[in-house]
């Protein structure tokens, strides 16, 4: 399981000390799992698939894709997915850049953007219909 924490973390951009503040823990713990050194807490597997949408028998196991996809947005999950496997991309870096600095915002600057983007999703739908 630590090769496939590791694989998860990266393939999110995050260092050990930002994946560990997004689930709570401390980096030290996350180095551990990573090193194999510790073996995950159950709650710790369940809270890692919440909050991530990591695919837990892929975590458990290394069956199946890496992340659970909603079908609703499946396809934009693939393509996402795809750019964030291959860093030496051109939309790698921005697309880790936007993640990081959505997640450094407070709460309340978090809805407004996820507010301003939904209009403007909102908007582009209309031009097209």
């Amino acid at each position: 399981m630590n090769t496939r924490i590791i694989k998860i973390r990266e393939s999110l951009g995050f260092t050990q000390q930002e994946f560990a503040d997004r689930i709570s823990v401390a980096q030290s713990t996350i180095a551990g799992y990573e090193r194999g050194t510790r073996i995950p807490k159950p709650i710790f597997v369940d809270k890692l698939c919440s909050e991530f949408n990591v695919n837990e028998e892929w975590l458990r196991t290394g069956e199946g894709e890496m992340f659970r996809f909603d079908p609703e947005y499946d396809e934009t999950a693939v393509y996402a997915s795809e750019l964030l496997l291959e860093k030496d991309n051109p939309f790698y870096d921005l697309i880790i850049e936007i993640m990081h600095t959505y997640y450094d915002l407070d709460p309340k600057s978090q809805e407004v953007i996820k507010t301003s983007i939904g209009k403007l999703v909102e908007n582009l739908k209309k031009r097209e219909g």
